[in-house]
C-alpha cells in the first residue's frame, strides 16, 4: 500500500495541475493549483516515509542486484496493489462526473467519495476492498486538510460548510481504521503512520477552530498542544484498545509538550511576563524532568534546562538590564546558575550517568554565554577578567572531581 500511496498522490497532483491550467474549476482555493501542490507534498511525504533507502552490499565493494528480487517485488506489487490503479481511475471519473453536473468544487468531490465508500463499507461483505478504500481516503484527504489548515495560518482561505463536514468525517474514518485493525484484522497494534497522522490532524484541526474564537494563533497552539499532550499521555495511552501503541502515543505526547513549551516561551517573549504562563512553564519543566527520569529522554531533559535558562535570563533582560549595577547582576546570575547545576549534582544523584555530562555541558554553555555577552555589552576590565577566570576554574574543577568519583 505504501508504494501506491505516493504514486496515486503524484498522479493526482499532475492531473489537478493540468486541469487548473485548462479549465476554470472553483475549489477550496478558488483554483486547482492548491490541490496540485498539496498532493505533491503528500507524495514527497509518503515517498520518504515509506521508502527503504538501504542497499545490500556484496563483498563490501559493490551493490548486488538480483533479478529474482525484482520479480518478487513485481509479483507482490501486481497481486496486492493493481486494483489501486482501478481506484485512481474510478476517482478521476467521479470527479469529472461531478464537474459535468456543476459540482466542480473539490470539497464536493471529497464528500461524495467519503459518503460512497462509507455506505458501501457497511452494505457489502467485501470488507478487504473497502477497508483499503477507507484507509486510502483517510490518508489522502486528511493530508489534504492538514495542508489546508497549515496554509490557513498564513493566508486567508474560503472554508465552505462542506469542508467542516469533511474534516469531521475524516475523524470517523480514522476511528474506522483503528477498529478494522484491532477488532477485525486482529492486529496487535494499529498502523504507526495512521496513528501519527491522526494526532497531527487532530492537533491542526483544534488549532484551526480555536483560532476563530481566540483570534490568536499562538494561544491556539498553547491550548491545543497542552490538551493533547496531557490527554494522550494520561488517558489515551491507558486505554486498552491502544495498549500496543503506547510507545508511539507517548512519543506524540512528548512532541506536543515540546510544542507547548516553545509556544509558551514565544508568548512570554511577545507579551512580557505573564503569571499564568510562568506557572505553565514550571509545570512543563517538571513534567519533562519526570519524562526524562522515566524514559531517559534527553530531549525532555534539554527542554527542562531550556526553561531554567530562559526564565533566569528573560527575567534579567525584562527588569534588571536598566539599573546601574546591571553588569554585576548579570555576572552573578549567569555564573551562579552555571555553578548551581554542578553543585546540585553533589547533593542529589542523577538517575543516569550520562546526565552528569549532559548537565555539565549546559553549565559550560551558560558560562560561555555569560562571558561573551558581558565583554560584548559592558566595559573590559582585567580585575573582572581575573574573577571570571577564577570562577570558571572552580566550575571545571568541581565538575572534574564529581566525574572522577563517578568513574
Amino acid at each position: 500500500m505504501n508504494i501506491l500511496f505516493f504514486i496515486i498522490s503524484l498522479i493526482f497532483s499532475l492531473i489537478f495541475y493540468f486541469f487548473s491550467k485548462k479549465l476554470s474549476l472553483d475549489s477550496l482555493s478558488w483554483n486547482l493549483i492548491l490541490e496540485s501542490i498539496s498532493f505533491l507534498i503528500i507524495w514527497f511525504f509518503l515517498f520518504f516515509s515509506f521508502t527503504n533507502f538501504s542497499f545490500e552490499k556484496k563483498n563490501n565493494y559493490k551493490k548486488s542486484f538480483d533479478l529474482n528480487i525484482l520479480f518478487d517485488f513485481l509479483k507482490i506489487f501486481f497481486r496486492k496493489y493493481l486494483y489501486y490503479f482501478a481506484l485512481f481511475f474510478a476517482y478521476s471519473s467521479v470527479f469529472f462526473i461531478l464537474k459535468y453536473f456543476w459540482f466542480d468544487n473539490f470539497s464536493y468531490f471529497i464528500a461524495f467519495l467519503n459518503f460512497i465508500v462509507f455506505i458501501l463499507f457497511f452494505l457489502t461483505n467485501k470488507f478487504i476492498l473497502f477497508r483499503d478504500f477507507i484507509k486510502i481516503n483517510t490518508i489522502l484527504f486528511s493530508a489534504y486538510y492538514i495542508f489546508i489548515f497549515v496554509y490557513s495560518f498564513f493566508y486567508k482561505i474560503k472554508f465552505l460548510s462542506l469542508d467542516y463536514l469533511n474534516s469531521i468525517f475524516i475523524f470517523l474514518f480514522f476511528l474506522l481504521n483503528f477498529h478494522n485493525d484491532r477488532k477485525i484484522l486482529k492486529l496487535k497494534d494499529s498502523d504507526f503512520w495512521l496513528v501519527f497522522n491522526f494526532f497531527i490532524y487532530s492537533f491542526l484541526f483544534i488549532i484551526f477552530y480555536l483560532k476563530k474564537y481566540l483570534f490568536s494563533l499562538n494561544f491556539s497552539f498553547i491550548y491545543a498542544s497542552s490538551f493533547l499532550s496531557i490527554f494522550i499521555y494520561f488517558f489515551v495511552s491507558k486505554i486498552n484498545f491502544f495498549k500496543n501503541n503506547k510507545k508511539i502515543l507517548n512519543a506524540i505526547s512528548f512532541i506536543f509538550s515540546y510544542i507547548w513549551i516553545i509556544s509558551v516561551i514565544y508568548s512570554i517573549i511577545k507579551n512580557w511576563f505573564d503569571f499564568f504562563s510562568v506557572l505553565i512553564l514550571i509545570f512543563l519543566s517538571l513534567f519533562n524532568f519526570f519524562i526524562h527520569n522515566k524514559y531517559q529522554n534527553y530531549i525532555s531533559f534539554f527542554f527542562f534546562f531550556i526553561w531554567i535558562i530562559f526564565f533566569i535570563f528573560r527575567f534579567y533582560f525584562s527588569f534588571l538590564l536598566w539599573i546601574d549595577s546591571s553588569w554585576l547582576i548579570f555576572l552573578v546570575l549567569g555564573f551562579s546558575t552555571a555553578l548551581e547545576i554542578i553543585i546540585y549534582s553533589y547533593f542529589f544523584d542523577f538517575k543516569y550517568k550520562f546526565d552528569y555530562y549532559f548537565s555539565y555541558i549546559f553549565s559550560y554553555l551558560i558560562s560561555f554565554f555569560t562571558i561573551v555577552y558581558y565583554f560584548y555589552k559592558f566595559n573590559f576590565d582585567f580585575l573582572i577578567l581575573w574573577i571570571i577566570l577564577w570562577i570558571a576554574s572552580m566550575q571545571w574543577f568541581f565538575s572534574y572531581f564529581k566525574l572522577k568519583k563517578i568513574w
